[in-house]
């Protein structure tokens, strides 16, 4: 977004910067001033350009349906699209004086049009970011572009800074979002499309639309230049009675309109350079002699060669001291890491030059403000969007949406919700452009980059005044690593291209910076990094082609900031990733943002790593002291699993084994014998399934069943009258007891596993799905429930052929050759004595305690669960589509493995 014109007193209100200090864009520009029209107020000119868009905003016969906004870095691109915005926006507009302006270029008064967050984003959260707009509820994001192409009408959208698109800037984010997402928007008939795109992705844009159907607007273009504006723009930021300061090249009105010609003439149209020039005039020594005019820059690169001439200091000098700014990730460096980073960079001291930074740096650098580290939404799923992409910031917009009427362009599926989260998009990008005007100040220089050598052990703390440092050294520990940071940044991204771009050896440059970075993580306990270093540490390593080699540390996975380090990781080429990081790749979506849910990610994670047969890092989580929610036992791949039982298999009496690798044997005894038995878990699966057995022969008969392989006639499941078939005595309802089969619908179900009616769901006691609070489900004995006669009387199988049961241990991963007509299930009464209490969503799995209804674990569907079930002592098993995993749910979640056993024994 380019930066403001200079106003070192401008106040940051999104009212100061489009109403009373509407003058700070410069002086109205000539052509409008001729027709007696005021020019755009925040613009500055631009009429043409307004005209062309109005003209594509009302729809006018002839205009295009795609238009792709562009020009050369610094041309005043973003400026000009948040100033259409404003006038697009109901409450933005009111604040313009649009009766004194030019009529061609103000829109039709219509609904706002859906403007996604784009800085820092990806193409998957310009898509989720959509959906919130338009209302849609929607479990994928590449289904937004089935629900634009089916919209009753128009859809208009307008997708600012593209280049300012991802949260690592060396992952590549803007080219993607223009070939995978706004490609096809562009193609998607029932959309208007506005975009801001970069000069080489404006023709791979607009190049597959037919002819009439797409524009380029190209700003440096002459029919729409306006290099007039640029003038005004230079005579405004000088002018002391708009902002500007009390210098002698400034007060007389004719020395200044010849200054600001100068200033235009050497910027070539340039809004930009002609900014940084003004700027370093502002902020320079007082005295400029105009016949050195012809000297003024004609480019960002020369504007930082004025400024050094100027104070007579070396050119070098000063792009070594912006350099660790021009590195910078995400919203800026933390203001402390400023001048021990360029320490670093320049491999020299730079104390000298530090203690005059405010003179050296102020026109070059502006202040981001206190921004908090994101943190987790809980309503981020609400759209469907998954927990670790960035639809959870903007969760009250999706309540806006829910609760506003429908209608707006498109019917139904457009115009839910705009008008707000645009008015305050436009509000925040105008404020944003506002203070970019405000330079540093003598005493904030002097607090934030403290001249110096590098602290040994690397960099000072970034937590503001007043945070609690615990413990010694450069970053140590804070009471709250989530507390707000001062961050500093370019005020333009062109300026920082210009200084990495130029810089000797850049690669090497972002090789030091990444290294001191890493090496302030004191004695490599990420849960004490600088947020920072934890969050951004892989967007610096990746553009030093050092990422691989940082994948191998489980801890920084949990710790940082899944948005940024997923980005990151997918920009290395496969082939280049170990299986830590293939592991973290693929549950990247599911983990969700906040320092405080580190324990979830962990958790996440310590699963992954088990499917994936990483042991050892799943064992590494969890010794990082986050106590987590549960320990995975073991994970299988497993196809067409349907439903999911836990039970137990009645043993023979065990003969003693000094094999120290015998699986233990689960012991438990129901009330009517006390024979041994295993606890294992039964696999409804198609037949033909390796290790399954079908079900056609199973025994009904609980009292023949005795052991293993115990044989005997018994009634066919299905058969009328035989035990737990349809209509027989005892026979229920399909699909009550333990969940199963049928969670993907979305209906929420709860486990049978210690169901109760008065201990039943948090908040939703005697809801369906609670089989506890009906009585008895199935038919009983002392010894529990045959599984066929519980599959059948839920529905889950009548006696054809086709279905198979695979039976697995439950505490220890392998196959259980067994009949499994033997499998009992537990009794209602014991499911009523159950401490945990399970529910299945579309969304996932929700375990809670049954006395506290305190929520214990819960787990994303990845992708959606298609069965599982909650064992009396809390083992939680889930299927999806191709793999069943065992979870050890609750306090004993981290009891050692090899103790395990025995903690569960009776």
């Amino acid at each position: 977004m380019s930066a403001s014109h200079g106003d070192p007193n401008a106040d940051s209100g999104t009212s100061a910067a489009v109403g009373s200090r509407a003058e700070a864009s410069g002086a109205p520009d000539r052509e409008s001033a001729a027709d007696g029209y005021l020019p755009h107020p925040y613009v500055g000119g631009r009429t043409a350009v307004l005209r062309a868009l109005a003209a594509w905003r009302m729809e006018w016969p002839g205009t295009p349906r795609v238009i792709a906004v562009t020009g050369s870095p610094g041309s005043g691109r973003s400026r000009l699209l948040t100033g259409f915005l404003m006038l697009c926006d109901p409450e933005q507009r009111s604040r313009l004086p649009v009766n004194r302006m030019d009529p061609t270029t103000i829109p039709p008064d219509m609904p706002a049009p859906v403007v996604p967050e784009v800085v820092g984003r990806t193409g998957e959260d310009l898509l989720w970011s959509i959906a919130r707009r338009l209302g849609m509820h929607v479990s994928r994001p590449e289904h937004v572009f089935t629900r634009l192409a089916v919209a009753a009408g128009p859809v208009t959208i307008v997708v600012p800074d593209v280049d300012r698109a991802g949260p690592v800037r060396a992952a590549g984010e803007p080219e993607r979002l223009v070939r995978q997402v706004l490609r096809r928007l562009a193609t998607t008939r029932s959309v208007r499309l506005l975009a801001e795109v970069p000069r080489d992705l404006a023709a791979e844009l607009t190049s597959a639309l037919p002819a009439g159907q797409a524009q380029v607007v190209d700003l440096d273009e002459e029919r729409w230049a306006d290099p007039r504006a640029v003038v005004d723009q230079a005579a405004g930021a000088l002018d002391p009675a708009r902002g500007g300061r009390s210098l002698p090249f400034a007060e007389d009105a004719a020395a200044r309109s010849a200054l600001a010609e100068a200033v235009a003439a050497g910027a070539g149209g340039s809004r930009l350079t002609a900014h940084l020039t003004v700027r370093s005039l502002l902020f320079g020594p007082e005295d400029f002699d105009l016949a050195e005019a012809p000297k003024l820059p004609a480019s960002p690169g020369e504007a930082l060669d004025f400024h050094a001439r100027r104070l007579g200091t070396d050119a070098e000098t000063l792009r070594l001291l912006l350099a660790p700014l021009a590195f910078a990730e995400g919203e800026g460096l933390p203001a402390p890491f400023w001048g021990p980073l360029a320490h670093v960079v320049a491999e020299r001291d730079l104390g000298k030059e530090l203690s005059s930074v405010t003179a050296l740096a102020a026109p070059f650098v502006q202040r981001v403000g206190f921004r908090e580290r994101p943190s987790a939404v809980p309503g981020a799923a609400r759209a469907g969007a998954p927990a670790g992409s960035l639809s959870g910031e903007a969760a009250d917009d999706g309540d806006e949406a829910a609760k506003s009427p429908e209608g707006g362009e498109g019917g139904e599926d457009s115009g839910v919700g705009e008008e707000a989260t645009a008015g305050r998009a436009v509000g925040e990008r105008a404020a944003e452009d506002q203070a970019a005007g405000e330079p540093l100040t003598d005493a904030e220089a002097a607090v934030l980059t403290p001249p110096g050598a590098l602290p040994e052990g690397g960099l000072p703390t970034s937590e503001p005044a007043g945070a609690t440092v615990t413990g010694t050294g450069d970053m140590a520990a804070t009471d709250s690593a989530a507390r707000p940071r001062r961050l500093l940044r370019l005020v333009h991204p062109a300026l920082a291209e210009e200084i990495r771009t130029h810089l000797p050896a850049s690669r090497e440059a972002q090789t030091r910076l990444a290294m001191a970075l890493l090496k302030s993580v004191p004695r490599q306990d990420w849960s004490r990094a600088d947020p920072y270093v934890c969050d951004h540490l892989a967007g610096h390593t990746l553009d030093a082609g050092l990422l691989p080699q940082l994948l191998t540390d489980p801890a920084l996975f949990v710790y940082a900031d899944p948005h940024p380090l997923r980005a990151a990781v997918a920009a290395v080429p496969p082939e280049s990733l170990g299986a830590p990081a293939r592991t973290y790749l693929r549950t990247a979506a599911l983990l969700p943002r906040g320092r405080e849910e580190a324990r979830t990610r962990a958790a996440l994670l310590e699963t992954a790593f088990v499917e994936d047969g990483l042991q050892p890092y799943a064992e590494a989580l969890h010794g990082l002291g986050l106590d987590l929610p549960w320990r995975t036992l073991w994970s299988v791949d497993v196809s067409g699993v349907t439903a999911v039982r836990t039970g137990l298999l009645p043993l023979s009496p065990p003969k003693p084994s000094t094999d120290a690798g015998e699986p233990p044997v689960r012991r438990r005894a129901h009330r009517g014998g006390g024979a041994a038995s295993r606890s294992v878990v039964a696999l409804l699966v198609p037949a033909g399934t390796p290790g399954a057995r079908p079900l056609t022969a199973v025994r009904l008969d609980p009292d023949a069943a005795g052991a293993s392989g115990a044989s005997g006639a018994s009634d066919a499941p299905g058969t009328p009258g035989a035990p737990g078939a349809p209509g027989a005595p005892g026979a229920t309802d399909p699909g009550a007891g333990v969940q199963a089969s049928g969670a993907s619908s979305g209906a929420g179900a709860s486990s049978g596993a210690g169901a109760s009616g008065d201990r039943g769901v948090p908040g939703d006691e005697g809801a369906a799905g609670d089989a506890g609070s009906r009585g008895t489900r199935f038919p009983e004995t002392a010894d529990g429930v045959t599984l066929a006669a519980e599959l059948s009387a839920a529905g889950l199988w009548d006696g054809v052929e086709g279905v198979a049961v695979l039976l697995q241990g439950l505490h220890e991963s392998g196959r259980v050759e067994s009949d499994p007509g033997a499998v009992r299930l537990p009794t209602s009464a014991l499911r009523e004595e159950a401490p945990l209490g399970m529910r299945l969503g579309s969304g996932g799995v929700r375990v809670w305690d049954r006395d506290s209804h305190e929520t214990i674990a819960e787990l994303p569907a990845q992708p959606t669960f298609v069965a599982a079930d909650l064992s009396f002592d809390g083992v939680l098993v889930v299927a999806t589509a191709d793999k069943v995993k065992a979870l050890q749910v609750g306090e004993r979640s981290s009891t050692p493995h090899a103790h395990r056993a025995a903690s569960h024994a009776r």
